[in-house]
Order: structure tokens, then sequence, then C-alpha cells
């Protein structure tokens, strides 16, 4: 399928903030990726769940009007039960650019390749789009919070996180999306750990272990797979026993 040329500024912006993030310059990568979110605004003729340019400066959103906790575990209980076990998958959309990681962080963004954008905008995948883009730029401010000690970037990361899974509770095949819905789980949980928030911590490290049970063949042969599951496995344990300030 051709592509059209919002598709295709869409994937521009999103894969130039990311190479902005790449090179340290946050401040780039957040105007680029803002301005995907915006174009997908103009697309949709309403905001992207937890994103909103109304007037020049971006404004952050929270998505979650009831219990995260609570939506992602029923979230995830239907996907386990809908979903059966395949040997053959969709392939993913996305392609991964990486970054590095700081301890528990799953520090990689979320590329959209170029051959496929002909159809980001189109049902079920404009919902993994917007998805991508709220990751991405989740992942910029909590770098922001993590590498140049501004704090105040975490909560607007956390935020970010939460819209980009609203996002997903709407796609149906979530095999396709699944690595982004470990990484949104996985960071965070981060977050949580690094507030020593125990019980927050505790709870989205046991959703993503329920959420790498999610039959993906694609576990077998991902080494990305095996640092969620040994996060989901010890980070926890590691929180639990962690000096007093």
């Amino acid at each position: 399928m051709e592509s059209s040329p919002l598709e295709s500024s869409i994937v521009e912006l999103n894969n130039v903030g990311l190479a902005h993030f790449l090179s340290g310059d946050y401040q780039r990568a957040i105007d680029s990726l803002g301005m995907a979110c915006h174009v997908i605004d103009r697309f949709q003729s309403q905001p992207i769940d937890g994103y909103s340019v109304p007037n020049g400066p971006q404004q952050l959103y929270s998505a979650c009007d009831d219990g995260i906790s609570s939506t992602m575990n029923q979230y995830i209980d239907q996907v386990l039960r809908k979903t059966p076990p395949s040997k053959n998958p969709e392939p993913s959309n996305f392609s991964n650019s990486s970054s590095g990681t700081i301890h528990s962080l799953y520090n990689r963004g979320l590329v959209m390749a170029t051959g496929q954008c002909g159809h980001i905008l189109t049902g079920e995948y404009l919902h993994c789009t917007s998805a991508v883009i709220l990751y991405n730029l989740a992942l910029v401010y909590h770098n922001m919070g993590v590498r140049q000690g501004i704090s105040a970037a975490l909560p607007h990361a956390l935020q970010m996180y939460e819209s980009a899974f609203h996002r997903l509770r709407r796609v149906t095949c979530i095999v396709e999306c699944h690595k982004l819905l470990l990484a949104i789980l996985n960071n965070m949980g981060n977050i949580f750990a690094q507030s020593f928030q125990v019980d927050h911590t505790v709870e989205c490290f046991k959703q993503l272990r329920q959420a790498l049970s999610i039959p993906n063949p694609s576990m077998d042969v991902d080494e990305d797979y095996i640092f969620f599951l040994l996060n989901a496995l010890f980070q926890p344990k590691e929180l639990c026993f962690a000096p007093a300030a």
C-alpha cells in the first residue's frame, strides 16, 4: 500500500525525534515527537489520549480515569484468554533502535519502518502508531529524569507510559505490539522503583510477568525478552533489599 504524505510525515517526525534522542538533544526530540502527536490529532480531529498541543507549549494529560493496576489486570487477562498459541504471528510493524540500558530501564526507542507506513493510520494500526509515539515521548522524559537529574520529568514520563498503555487496550492482536506492552510495564516499574514506591513497583513487575506469558514465538530468539524476564523476576526483590536513606 502506497503511503500518504501524512503517514510519511508521521514516520519521519518519529524517527527524527529518535535521532535527536540518541544524540542527547532531548528538547528537539520532544518537539519532533510532539509534532507527530499533533499530526495524528489533526487526522483524528481529537487529541491523542495523554497528549495535546492546543496553543504552543505541550501540555501533558493522564489518560487514566480508572486505576491503572486493575485496568492492566483486566486487559492482560482478556488477552491471555483470547490469544491462542501460534507458531506464525504477524510480523511486528516497528523495529528497535538501541541506546543502552540503565539498571532496569528498557532504553530502546521504537523506530517506525518506512516500508510499512502505508497503513499506520488504518484501523487498529492507528492505535499502535499513537502508542509508539507516546512511548517514545515517555522514554525521552524518562531519560531526562535519570540522566539529567530532572526529577520533574519522571511524572511526565509516567503519564506518557500510561497513555500509551491505554492506546494498546484498543488493539485486538497484541502479539504485534507485545514488546511495546512489555517495555511500557517495565519502564513504569522502573520509575516507581527509583522513587521507592514498593507496592506500585511490585504491581508493575507482576503485570510484566503476566504479559510475558502471552504466547509469542519471537521470545525464543529475541534477547530483549530475557531482559524483561530477568527484570520481572529480580527487580522487586532488589528494591526490597535496598538500603534505607
